[in-house]
């Protein structure tokens, strides 16, 4: 129950919800500002999804639009390449997408083996990160689908680039980090903005977890999505002398997700072409599901049984009506859920 206040000049009622629902469309012209409600459409989390099931799960649908999502992680982890998948599948959904190359390292051919259409892709290399907030906001004023800057860690001031090299810019790097954060808070309405950003690692941390991300505390406070990306083991083919390093598992761990349950993984198998392994992908969803169940070194979709993970997968790539059992059943838990 409320507690009653001691009367004063300025005390009265307190507006109530039943005020509320008679005069919605009067607060808006009485307080001068254009309020939304709870149930507005335009308040609901949008999110791209990238069509691989096990992704997708980790991160709660995809990553959201009108919202900020970092990747980040060591070097040749696959951050980038997860940042061309989502433009490759923004670009899919006839979205407009932008690629800020900070690092002048993006690689035309290798984006559109993985399905970017690079002939419709805007890319700028701003030389300051001042004109790489100019970018941002612009780009984001427009709409764009998906936005990536990569990276935080290598944008660097005007006054960084001018001044002689003994000099040192404390704090600089988190000011401007800062900066495009609240910028790009304010004038972004729609797109979904993925920055990447590297590793680096605290000195003196004798207990704990070292590493920690380039750009202030704000790379962490402004984002709804924080996926740190890991590079598994190697997918090989071949043998002795033959053998030869084709792809890798490329794992996403969910460090922070505002609109969805933190600290899911999610592992798929990537090959050095551009190409996930879908069926491999939709075997692990199954099997984290049961979906699909094993037993010693056999594994059951029904009464279905199959020997081994390599024989079942086969088995998931030769036959259609198999496969389209196998995400029935997904599709049919995840209703439920």
């Amino acid at each position: 129950m409320v507690k009653k206040r001691k009367e004063t000049e300025n005390s009265g009622e307190f507006f109530t919800i039943e005020q509320i629902k008679s005069r919605r469309e009067e607060l808006n012209t009485e307080l001068g500002f254009d309020f939304q409600w709870g149930d507005d459409p335009d308040l609901e989390v949008v999110s791209l999804p990238l069509g691989i099931h096990s992704l997708d799960e980790a991160m709660n649908g995809g990553i959201p639009f009108s919202r900020f999502t970092i990747f980040w992680g060591d070097q040749a982890a696959g951050k980038t390449t997860l940042a061309l998948l989502f433009i490759a599948a923004a670009q899919r959904e006839g979205l407009a997408c932008a690629f800020i190359d900070v690092e002048k390292k993006l690689d035309p051919s290798w984006a559109k083996a993985i399905g970017v259409d690079i002939e419709n892709l805007i890319i700028a290399r701003p030389r300051t990160a001042e004109k790489c907030l100019e970018v941002l906001v612009e780009l984001s004023k427009r709409n764009f689908g998906v936005i990536v800057l990569d990276s935080i860690a290598a944008m660097a001031t005007q006054a960084e680039l001018e001044a002689s090299s003994e000099k040192k810019f404390m704090g600089e790097q988190a000011r401007i980090t800062g900066d495009i954060f609240k910028r790009l808070n304010a004038e972004n309405t729609m797109s979904a903005i993925i920055m990447i950003d590297q590793v680096r690692e605290h000195l003196g941390i004798t207990f704990g977890n070292p590493e920690t991300m380039p750009g202030g505390r704000a790379v962490r406070f402004y984002p709804a999505l924080i996926i740190r990306v890991r590079r598994g083991t190697y997918i090989e083919e071949g043998t002795g002398d033959n053998k030869a390093k084709i792809g890798y598992n490329l794992r996403v761990v969910v460090d922070k997700d505002q609109h969805g349950q933190p600290f899911k993984d999610a592992e798929v198998p990537f090959y050095f072409t551009g190409r996930i392994d879908q069926e491999a992908a939709l075997f692990a969803t199954a099997l984290s599901l049961d979906v699909i169940t094993q037993k010693g070194p056999y594994f059951y979709f029904g009464e279905e049984k199959v020997l081994g993970k390599a024989g079942f997968i086969d088995r998931i790539k030769e036959d259609a009506e198999f496969k389209s059992a196998i995400q029935s059943n997904i599709d049919s838990i995840k209703e439920v859920d």
